[in-house]
């Protein structure tokens, strides 16, 4: 079942301090590809049982560079929505 997207106050300022970190001429593409990841998560959630809060990988490329970023999120209270709730940096895998 897809999900309608939002993001928490929290989730657009972490995602604003991690664009910013970016070199200029790499933000553009990082926000749509993170809205891309986003919404791809939306469509097809994978849920796993184990983390608390719950997360998804955010990877992405942008002018050959790899970011690693992981997005925490819960779902709304009409069980149709899934909220970002917090974005970071991660390792690898």
């Amino acid at each position: 079942m897809p999900y309608a997207l939002d993001f928490s106050e929290t989730a657009v300022e972490d995602l604003e301090r991690l664009i910013d970190s970016l070199p200029a001429s790499r933000r553009e593409k990082a926000i749509e590809r993170i809205e891309a990841a986003c919404q791809a998560f939306c469509e097809r959630p994978e849920h796993s049982q184990d983390p608390s809060p719950p997360t998804f990988r955010l990877n992405f490329e942008v002018d050959g560079v790899r970011y690693y970023w992981t997005a925490t999120y819960r779902l709304g209270l009409d069980e149709g929505t899934l909220i970002v709730t917090h974005v970071f940096r991660t390792p690898p895998l």
